[in-house]
């Protein structure tokens, strides 16, 4: 099934509301996803050993656990 949609035109105004959940099972949902809240990461880390030594330690370990 191939559906064309002109510019400026939106889904909603193709297909209402009820029939956009029967034809598109993946959109039949009208809830909102929740926004990542990106401010519980923010931070500074504090390392006190080289950046690069750190690194090539934690590739090390990769290196191990595919064996």
């Amino acid at each position: 099934m191939k559906f064309v949609l002109k510019e400026g035109q939106m889904l909603e105004d193709v297909f209402p509301t009820a029939a956009r959940a029967k034809i598109f099972p993946a959109t039949g949902s009208t809830e909102k996803s929740k926004k990542l809240d990106a401010r519980k990461f923010l931070g500074v880390i504090k390392i006190t050993e080289d950046a690069l030594a750190i690194q090539r330690r934690m590739r090390d370990e990769w290196d191990e656990d595919s064996d």
